[in-house]
């Protein structure tokens, strides 16, 4: 997959689990 495609889904993943995205450790990701 692109940089694009990556960068799309990134977006979508975050803004719909920003609270468990903010708070979960550096390891998670």
């Amino acid at each position: 997959m692109d940089g694009s495609g990556w960068g799309r889904i990134f977006r979508m993943f975050a803004l719909s689990n920003q609270n468990w995205w903010w708070t979960a450790p550096p390891a998670a990701h």
